[in-house]
């Protein structure tokens, strides 16, 4: 987590530097900062299909750092916090052994992700945008929890780092000079696999939602 830490401070420290000398020189920022809100659908692949697990519900919030390049294509990051997962059932069982029912549960993976992906857009008022890139996740938080609390919450020991596959597209428009507001659809969706410490268990998440935002302007 440190590491993740540290990689973020040079980069603020990179910006601010590089928004000074723009000033300095006179000349307009090619930067532009935002924060996004995503409620996204989160589910696993390629996974035990015993275990037949089910998507759920979550919200993801983030903040951008874009980079022009040129009029039409932009470079970007940020950071946004993200929980992935998946739901499914267990069996119950009395004293006795026998089945009484089904326990719903849900693995709870909760991550700090550092997105990096290129942008093309269209000019103009309305802009229409297309979104190409990577994720880059640790997993700061993970645990199994039971709906009905049939069972106390448990940690899991899963592998903490995963990289993603980013596809975007939306629309935005600006409001004035420095503000734009954005609205679109991104899909995230592993290419490594969170593996248990015994190697009892892989999973690959895969979210995908509605991405809102708000943008600045330097």
């Amino acid at each position: 987590m440190n590491f993740y830490i540290s990689q973020l401070n040079k980069l603020i420290v990179l910006i601010f530097f590089l928004c000074g000398i723009k000033h300095t020189q006179g000349q307009e920022s090619s930067f532009r900062v935002g924060l996004t809100i995503r409620p996204i659908q989160s589910s696993v692949y390629q996974s035990d299909p015993n275990l037949e697990l089910s998507p759920f519900n979550s919200l993801s919030f983030g903040a951008t750092l874009d980079y022009e390049l040129t009029t039409k294509i932009f470079l970007s990051s940020g950071i946004e916090y993200t929980k992935k997962g998946a739901k499914g059932e267990t069996l119950t069982f009395d004293n006795q052994g026998f089945s009484t029912g089904t326990s719903p549960y849900r693995f709870n993976f909760k991550f700090i992700q550092l997105p990096i992906y290129a942008t093309y857009k269209t000019n103009g008022k309305y802009r229409f945008y297309t979104n190409l890139g990577c994720n880059l996740g640790y997993l700061y938080d993970q645990s199994i929890t039971h709906d009905d609390n049939a069972f106390p919450k448990s940690e899991t020991n899963f592998n903490v780092l995963e990289l993603s596959l980013l596809l975007g597209a939306g629309v935005e428009a600006s409001l004035n000079e420095q503000f734009d507001l954005g609205l679109g659809i991104r899909n995230n969706r592993a290419f490594t696999s969170l593996e248990s410490e015994n190697g009892y268990l892989k999973l690959k998440t895969n979210t995908i939602g509605i991405l809102a935002s708000i943008n600045f302007n330097f």
